[in-house]
């Protein structure tokens, strides 16, 4: 089973986010905003620097880390969907399309529930971005 970690603190490290997150067993790590994707990866080098302090290191309080994420996440999913990315099929209904985005892979999830939202686009298994339509840079492999 996979282990199940929550955010404990929250930081700007030099302007991006970057989370503490704790297992149940007390245990600690870092979860560092992917610079393409937006999804939050392990991150065993910052672990240091999180401990330790660094100068451009701003530690916030949940609501602003928020926004921080909302305004990164916003800015890649404009950039991605300016990029000329390769959605291969997958076979599967819920989640038809694959690609990889700077060596990440990429899913595209259908909304059947949302109709003003078409596709997630999921980036380690997070959703990163939300489409109403498909972008035109992007390309559907047969």
């Amino acid at each position: 089973m996979a282990q199940e970690w929550v955010p404990d603190r929250y930081f700007a490290l030099a302007g991006r986010p970057v989370m503490q997150v704790r297992n149940a067993e007390g245990a600690l790590g870092v979860r560092e905003m992917h610079p393409a994707t937006g999804a939050f990866l392990p991150s065993f080098a910052l672990y240091a620097r999180l401990r330790e302090g660094a100068a451009d290191l701003d530690e916030l309080d949940r609501a602003a880390f928020l926004e921080l994420v909302a305004a990164w996440r916003h800015r890649l999913a404009m950039r991605r969907r300016a990029l000329p990315i390769r959605w291969m099929p997958t076979g599967d209904a819920l989640f038809p399309w694959q690609a990889e985005q700077e060596g990440q892979p990429l899913r595209l999830r259908l909304n059947p529930y949302l109709p003003d939202l078409q596709f997630s686009v999921l980036a380690a298994d997070q959703a990163v971005d939300e489409l109403e339509d498909w972008p035109p840079a992007w390309q559907q492999e047969p």
